[in-house]
């Protein structure tokens, strides 16, 4: 099957190329949120040698689909109920889902928190 992992804390870019780097197998990326002005260039690489795909939701979606490499493929979502569907579609057998956003929850949800909570129930909800 495919496994999912909420990773909300995540809210910087750092976080989120070390989580990467922790999986062993391709990653269906969930990110975005509300910018912290922060430099999304090195997400590039990471993205690129651990993700099959990449879900972009929130405000900050196209800074970073912007620093993300042309052949990576993304797609982005309004809610959290698309962005777990298109992450679903997208993932392969063995494959992981992982919210990790690099971004801050405040333009969407009240913090990183509840959007773990958003994230987890939309997962049960498949």
């Amino acid at each position: 099957g495919v496994d999912y992992y909420n990773d909300s804390k995540a809210t910087n870019v750092g976080s989120v190329v070390g989580g990467l780097a922790g999986f062993e197998r391709p990653v269906v990326l969930i990110a975005g949120g509300k910018d912290k002005g922060g430099d999304y260039r090195p997400l590039a690489e990471a993205v690129s040698a651990h993700c099959r795909h990449v879900v972009l939701l929130g405000a900050a979606a196209e800074l970073i689909a912007a620093a993300l490499d042309d052949d990576t493929a993304v797609s982005r979502a309004t809610t959290m109920d698309q962005a777990v569907a298109q992450a679903r579609q997208a993932a392969q057998l063995g494959d992981a889902v992982v919210l990790a956003p690099a971004c801050s929850s405040y333009d969407m949800y009240e913090n990183y928190a509840r959007r773990g909570d958003d994230f987890a129930r939309a997962v049960n909800a498949l």
